[in-house]
């Protein structure tokens, strides 16, 4: 088969593969990816042996299958333009990936997944960020890709892997800041289904799409730990020395004065308080001698 038709080819297997996850409420398994393969060899005309046995030269030329994954790519994006009706634009990806396209996580590994951080300063506002690859052995697990701007503030992308052959994230960056770094890992939850087989691995630059930029609403965003000030209890007023005074006066217009240090549990224990008594706690600056004609006598 020739490179033309096998991007048309795998770019009807990837749209029947995602139309029928999203018909099985975002289930996905072996069953439906080969009901996928198959739909897109019907339509093609083409048996399943021609397919295996050009898979199988690709396995051996692995330059020109991922070059073939970039023209898929192109034409996906091709034929989104032609539904919304946008006129076509420059879709050529870039690839950011500087290691081996192949990657075996064994038992004997120092950690259970693979990680990476590239620094790049680069990549232009806007623009779309993939991580790709096709993976073996991956029962359960987490994914991740995300970005760290100059001002400061990171943003990334998640998702659970639940026995998925294939690993597809797409992280958007704004518009408004500029990329310094872009990190990723890729983690299985129970060691035990170790060793886990990677390979096609794929970290591509797209250009910007205003029909794909609302996913950026959906990532998550990170601006550093905030370090929390502790806020001390204010004191009873009653108990600032400074500040606080009592005044008792009678009838006879006499002015009985209280330490502000006295407590009031004690000022109230001490003091000979009368029908023709009157306590009154004001603020030291506001101490005013207040005339008992003005008051309301207590009642026996």
């Amino acid at each position: 088969m020739s490179d033309d038709e096998m991007v048309g080819l795998i770019a009807d297997m990837q749209i029947a593969e995602v139309y029928m996850q999203q018909h099985n409420s975002g289930y996905y398994n072996d069953s439906i990816r080969d009901s996928a393969v198959q739909w897109a060899l019907d339509k093609h005309g083409l048996s399943k042996a021609d397919f295996d046995s050009t898979m199988t030269w690709y396995g051996r030329n692995i330059d020109d299958y991922l070059n073939l994954f970039g023209k898929v790519d192109a034409e996906l994006a091709k034929r989104q333009n032609r539904a919304i009706g946008e006129t076509e634009k420059n879709l050529v990806s870039t690839d950011l990936w500087p290691y081996s396209r192949h990657i075996l996580i064994s038992e004997n590994a120092p950690s259970n997944g693979l990680a990476f951080s590239l620094p790049l300063n680069d990549i232009p506002k806007g623009e779309r960020i993939t991580w790709k690859m096709r993976l073996k052995g991956l029962s359960s697990g987490n994914v991740l890709l995300g970005v760290d701007y100059d001002n400061g503030m990171s943003s990334y992308t998640y998702q659970t892997q639940n026995g998925n052959s294939k690993i597809d994230l797409t992280l958007q960056t704004d518009t408004a800041y500029n990329v310094k770094r872009v990190f990723g890992y890729i983690r299985t939850k129970e060691d035990h289904s170790l060793p886990i087989w990677i390979d096609s691995i794929a970290l591509q630059q797209l250009p910007l799409d205003s029909t794909e930029y609302y996913r950026i609403h959906s990532q998550r965003k990170y601006s550093g730990f905030h370090k929390r000030v502790k806020v001390s209890e204010k004191k009873d007023t009653i108990e600032e020395d400074s500040k606080i005074a009592a005044i008792l006066e009678d009838t006879e217009g006499n002015q009985i004065s209280v330490k502000p240090a006295d407590k009031r549990k004690r000022l109230l224990r001490n003091s000979n308080v009368n029908n023709n008594r009157t306590l009154k706690i004001l603020p030291q600056e506001e101490l005013k001698a207040v005339p008992a004609k003005e008051l309301v006598p207590l009642k026996k």
